[in-house]
């Protein structure tokens, strides 16, 4: 009796660790906000921050990359903006790094890693269709003629705001739907209820309780018969 509860437990152990990592969620790094559905298509591969300026010293570059993944049943468009974090200092680390971001339509911020002039509002990144990818590409470089031992040792923070805003489809754009489009108008934070998210581990809870249920049902079953016996 003891032997087969051992091989219950052992096989439920199993089957959670491996459904845990299959759908494990992907969460974004620190310095980066998700708002609207961008929590569903904005992902930066790896465990460190998108864009972090700690120890940076004249000549380094900074290259770090993020994909845009449209797993909805809508198109989205999708907005970034740049928050300065950090206060500014006579010594300025964000005014001399100089940062390009790039995606697949082409160059986004050429300048300064503020993002003073051209994403410190939201900047669109373009429409997203259903099952599109799109890659943004973002490198830093702390120019080494212009700075000396004033700029050791500086840092500066800034966080990240990706945004996800739900576009009509043509048919809707067109007047074909006018009361899906207005629940489009009314609905301008970019969450959007009728769309479908990308399958998350939170839907694999439910079958890990059947099957939780289902070892102690027979578990059960088995000691009774035990005792009968």
């Amino acid at each position: 009796m003891k032997n087969i509860f051992k091989i219950l437990i052992l096989s439920l152990s199993l089957l959670l660790i491996t459904g845990t990592v299959g759908d494990a969620k992907e969460i974004a790094p620190p310095n980066v906000e998700l708002q609207g559905n961008a929590e569903g298509i904005v992902y930066i591969p790896g465990d460190e921050p998108f864009l972090e300026f700690k120890g940076i010293v004249p000549g380094d570059k900074i290259k770090r990359r993020l994909v845009l993944s449209n797993k909805f049943t809508d198109s989205y468009e999708i907005f970034i903006r740049a928050e300065r974090i950090s206060e500014k200092e006579e010594y300025d680390l964000l005014e001399k790094l100089m940062m390009k971001i790039e995606h697949n339509d082409g160059t986004l911020h050429e300048g300064d890693a503020t993002g003073e002039y051209s994403i410190k509002e939201n900047v669109s990144l373009g429409k997203i269709n259903p099952g599109e990818s799109k890659k943004l590409v973002a490198e830093v470089e702390l120019d080494g003629k212009s700075t000396g031992n004033e700029y050791k040792n500086k840092s500066g923070e800034v966080k990240w705001i990706f945004t996800a805003v739900r576009t009509p489809s043509e048919d809707k754009a067109t007047g074909g739907d006018t009361s899906n489009n207005n629940q489009s108008n009314n609905n301008s934070s970019g969450i959007n209820s009728s769309s479908k998210p990308p399958k998350t581990g939170d839907n694999g809870i439910l079958g890990y309780l059947i099957v939780i249920v289902s070892c102690f049902i027979v578990f059960k079953v088995i000691n009774r018969k035990g005792r009968k016996a």
